[in-house]
């Protein structure tokens, strides 16, 4: 008669430690999950630009390089639209587009 009870008392621990186990890994694993590029502060978002190669132009602000950044994590795939002909601008474009693709990939 015990021996009966002992097994199910076992088996009703090990069923809630395997889902007391799965929950704390989700909650872990929910918290490692990285801002977006746009969300970064200016510092950070630099930083993270020097890593990926990314250099910024002499004239263009962070407030640009942001909307860019914002503008290509809704859709990587958006064409550039740039008011005036400036290669710089349109490198700087192609270079974030290829930071947050990879960036996105990673998980990152």
């Amino acid at each position: 008669m015990f021996n009966g009870l002992i097994h199910k008392n076992r088996l009703v621990a090990l069923l809630l430690a395997v889902l007391l186990s799965g929950l704390l890994l989700s909650a872990c694993s929910q918290g490692k999950t990285e801002p977006k590029l746009s969300e970064l502060e200016d510092g950070e978002l630099l930083q993270t630009m020097t890593s990926f190669g990314v250099t910024l132009p002499e004239g263009v602000g962070m407030d640009t390089v942001r909307s860019m950044v914002a503008e290509l994590e809704e859709d990587p795939d958006h064409e550039e639209i740039v008011a005036v002909d400036w290669t710089p601008i349109a490198d700087l474009y192609e270079d974030i587009r290829e930071m947050v693709v990879e960036y996105q990939s990673n998980g990152k």
